[in-house]
C-alpha cells in the first residue's frame, strides 16, 4: 500500500532528555496502525511529533523528518499542519462551556466556514458518521459535558475529522471508558480508516489485535519491529517484544 506518512530519523527531546532515538515508519494510507509498548516507551510522544505538538512543550525539539505525501511537515507552516491531521485525546476532552452542536462547528468556524447551512450540514455528516446522530439530533443545545463518556469521545471524535483531516491520531482513545463505550469506539475506528489514515497508540494488545492492520513496537524510544498485526502477534521476531506480550 502506498505510504501516507514516512518517517526518517526521527529523535525528540524534552530539554536534555531523549525521548525518541532514531525512528524509522512507514505508515499506510487508509489503514490503522497501532503504536504499541511499555508505558514511558515514546507512543505519546511520537504522535505529538506527527501533528507538531511536541515543539509547543517548553525545550522541546526534534531532529530528522516526517513526511505526508511526500510534503515534510517540520518544513510547512504547523497551523497548516495540524489542520490536516485531527487529534484524540486519552480522555474525552469536549469543551465544556459549548453545546454538542458548537463543539463540532467550532474548526470549521475558525477555519473560515461562514455559511450556516454548509455548516449544519457538515455538523451532522461528522456526527452521522461516529453513530451518534440518532443519540444527540434532539440535543444539540445541551451541553456537551452532559453527554456519557462514550459519547464524549465519539463527540470529540466527530470534532476530529469534520474537516476531512487527511490523518487521525488517537493516543489511547478508549483507556478512561467502560467495556461497551470501548468496543463502540474499537468499530468507529475500523470505520473511519476508509477514509482516513488513523494511528493509535494504545497499551491494550487485544485493543490492537482487534482494529489494527499494522503493529510498530516502541521501546525506550525506539521503533524495536514493524510489521502487519497477524504476524507481530503470532510471529514476532525480537526477544523483547516476546517477552512483553508473554506479560500480559
Amino acid at each position: 500500500m502506498k505510504a501516507k506518512i514516512k518517517i526518517r530519523n526521527l529523535s525528540a527531546w524534552y530539554g536534555k532528555r531523549q525521548v525518541l532515538r532514531d525512528i524509522n515508519l512507514e505508515i499506510p494510507e487508509n489503514s490503522v496502525t497501532a503504536i504499541i509498548g511499555p508505558s514511558g516507551g515514546g507512543k505519546s510522544t511520537l504522535l505529538r511529533c506527527i501533528n507538531r505538538t511536541h515543539e509547543l512543550k517548553r525545550g522541546a525539539k526534534v531532529s530528522g523528518s516526517i513526511l505526508i505525501d511526500d510534503t515534510d511537515i517540520y518544513k510547512v507552516n504547523p497551523i497548516e499542519v495540524r489542520k490536516k491531521i485531527g487529534f484524540v485525546f486519552q480522555k474525552p476532552n469536549p469543551f465544556p462551556n459549548m453545546s454538542v452542536y458548537d463543539n463540532v462547528a467550532v474548526g470549521l468556524r475558525v477555519n473560515g466556514v461562514k455559511d450556516e447551512k454548509e455548516i449544519q450540514s457538515l455538523v451532522e455528516e461528522a456526527l452521522v458518521k461516529v453513530n451518534l446522530w440518532n443519540e444527540v439530533k434532539d440535543r444539540l443545545s445541551f451541553l456537551a459535558i452532559k453527554l456519557s463518556g462514550g459519547q464524549q469521545q465519539r463527540l470529540c471524535i466527530a470534532r476530529a475529522i469534520v474537516l476531512e483531516p487527511e490523518v487521525v491520531l488517537m493516543d489511547e482513545p478508549t483507556s478512561a471508558l467502560d467495556y461497551f463505550s470501548m468496543i463502540a469506539i474499537e468499530n468507529l475506528i475500523k470505520k473511519i480508516s476508509f477514509e482516513h489514515t488513523v494511528v493509535l497508540s494504545t497499551h491494550n494488545i487485544q485493543q490492537a489485535a482487534r482494529v489494527s492492520d499494522y503493529i510498530a513496537f516502541i521501546y525506550s524510544g525506539q521503533i524495536i519491529e514493524y510489521g502487519d498485526t497477524k504476524t507481530m502477534l503470532l510471529n514476532p521476531k525480537d526477544e523483547i517484544i516476546k517477552e512483553y506480550l508473554a506479560e500480559l
